[in-house]
């Protein structure tokens, strides 16, 4: 199954970020999604979601993969669930930090069945779900800018590094089938944040919202996106329009463990495009600006940098 998102910067209109049509082997779930991105969130249409933070739609992804991986396995045992909730907190570093990334599920649920099938669950799932190996492994991302590639490799954290980062606390919580939501503390405001999470159609989705691939996806396009304008700096007037793709592929084998296949997503990509002047740019100006936002990015590193996870089962 193969992923893809972008994050686009128009003049005058904002960031803003996109799904790309899903496939399913042949088959195409051929979806639109929008969500605008802080901090120049560009003007809602009328696909567009709540505006959010690069940072947490690559959460909302982390978390919708394992808590659906979860009801998934809950389901194949014959376990009926009256509810299933997942708070979730992340301390992401900051510019030039490279201490271990935390991040800790706290799962909330009710079925008429014993906690340790529950835990035996979840433990399954910590080797199963896509985005949680994507996340708990260290992989590499590869950039392009044309026909130009590079390769950001594995990131290996201090061990006695301590985080001083952006610290974010939502939940995970599944409603009906394969949909989930996730929610966000409220903005000004005062009003809650909640996100759908589906699958494409082809997995018995509805096409309610993006699935936790294409959640994470966007989250690393946007991330890339805000840093490559902070590296151009005083140029970026010259940018008439700016777009960062991303995309990848989960082996299905893998995450149904029917092949010694890797369950993580595979072959990251990210890919700058742009119009513009050319004054102050060239291919070499913008790759050298997609390398600083990969090595500064929080949802890059997070792919880049195995994370700690903990898991408290209540």
């Amino acid at each position: 199954m193969s992923y893809g998102a972008s994050a686009s910067f128009r003049q005058h209109g904002g960031m803003v970020c996109r799904t790309t049509p899903a496939c399913i082997g042949s088959l195409k779930a051929p979806r639109l999604f929008e969500i605008p991105i802080y901090p120049n969130p560009a003007a809602s249409s009328k696909n567009a979601l709540t505006s959010m933070h690069a940072s947490e739609l690559a959460l909302t992804g982390l978390a919708g993969c394992f808590l659906v991986s979860c009801v998934s396995g809950l389901s194949a045992k014959g376990v009926s669930l009256s509810h299933f909730e997942m708070r979730v907190e992340a301390n992401l570093p900051l510019v030039d930090e490279v201490a271990p990334i935390e991040i800790d599920y706290n799962i909330d649920w009710e079925a008429e069945v014993a906690k340790d099938i529950i835990e035996e669950i979840v433990e399954l799932v910590t080797q199963q779900s896509p985005n949680h190996r994507t996340f708990s492994e260290a992989l590499p991302l590869k950039l392009r800018v044309g026909e130009e590639e590079q390769v950001r490799r594995a990131q290996i954290s201090s061990p006695d590094g301590k985080v001083n980062g952006a610290k974010h606390a939502f939940s995970c919580r599944w409603r009906y089938g394969p949909q989930l939501e996730s929610i966000w503390p409220t903005r000004d405001d005062g009003q809650k944040i909640c996100l759908p999470i589906d699958q494409p159609k082809q997995l018995a989705g509805i096409d309610w919202g993006p699935n936790p691939q294409e959640y994470l996806l966007m989250g690393l396009a946007g991330d890339l996106l805000n840093g490559v304008f902070s590296r151009l700096g005083s140029t970026e007037a010259n940018i008439k329009e700016l777009t960062v793709r991303t995309s990848g592929f989960v082996d299905i084998r893998g995450m149904f463990d029917v092949a010694d296949v890797p369950t993580h997503m595979q072959a990251i990509c990210c890919e700058i495009e742009w119009t513009g002047s050319d004054h102050g740019f060239s291919k070499k100006n913008l790759m050298d600006a997609l390398m600083f936002a990969a090595d500064n990015s929080s949802v890059a590193r997070m792919v880049r940098q195995a994370v700690n996870f903990n898991i408290c089962v209540t």
